[in-house]
């Protein structure tokens, strides 16, 4: 997980969970169920700048874009740097506003699950040709973090499916380029079935993923499995 020297760590796969120190924080720092909601979509998008008028939509879809509206996404902003206070230095420094733009910038202080799972990754496959021990060994840090789905809670937000296919994607990536190395380079086909049908729990209808396992159990002589 994070490194110790962050104060807050920001855990965005499987379901919401922060921690501070060595404890996870309580949900109940969140007053305000729009403000988490908030939050979690401005970590999100990953320093993207979101619209005034867009959080407002997607918080109270059914509203106008008026002054009453206006006010309850302040509202909402407030309880939201509120429960990020006492985590956070300067709390106003992560969570940004300029030209009626909003933005999440994490710095120095926190640490984002999703930022070191997709760095992991690319790290990874950069590696694959040249250093492919060095690549299995950024392929398992990473799927170290995928607990699960991302943001799994929220099963009905429409602007998560596109991200959570996205993770989803890279992780099941993962999996099989690092079976493919676990049976290549070490010949340790036992963890490349495990990691493929570890996988399955997560998307218990990829076709490339019973492949790999018959492959490898083959490969393993375990015919009769």
């Amino acid at each position: 997980m994070g490194s110790s020297t962050h104060k807050l760590r920001i855990c965005l796969l499987g379901t919401f969970r922060m921690e501070s120190g060595d404890r996870e924080v309580p949900t109940d720092v969140w007053k305000s169920k729009k403000a988490l909601a908030l939050f979690k979509y401005l970590v999100a998008k990953n320093g993207g700048k979101a619209p005034r008028d867009v959080l407002i939509d997607l918080l109270w879809p059914e509203a106008d874009a008026d002054e009453s509206a206006s006010h309850n996404l302040h509202t909402t902003v407030y309880f939201m740097r509120k429960a990020l206070k006492p985590y956070v230095t300067d709390v106003q420094s992560c969570v940004r506003y300029s030209n009626s733009l909003y933005w999440f910038e994490p710095g120095e202080e926190i640490w984002v699950d999703t930022g070191e799972f997709v760095a992991h990754y690319h790290q990874g496959s950069e590696m694959l040709v040249d250093n492919p021990l060095g690549a299995l060994e950024h392929f398992a840090r990473a799927l170290e973090l995928y607990r699960g789905d991302f943001l799994a809670e929220d099963l009905y937000e429409d602007w998560l499916v596109g991200m959570r296919e996205h993770y989803r994607e890279l992780y099941i990536d993962m999996v099989l380029k690092g079976a493919n190395l676990l049976a290549k380079h070490r010949s340790d086909y036992t963890m490349a079935v495990r990691l493929c049908k570890e996988a399955l729990n997560h998307d218990p209808y990829r076709e490339e993923l019973y492949q790999a396992i018959i492959e490898y159990l083959i490969r393993a002589g375990r015919y009769s499995e």
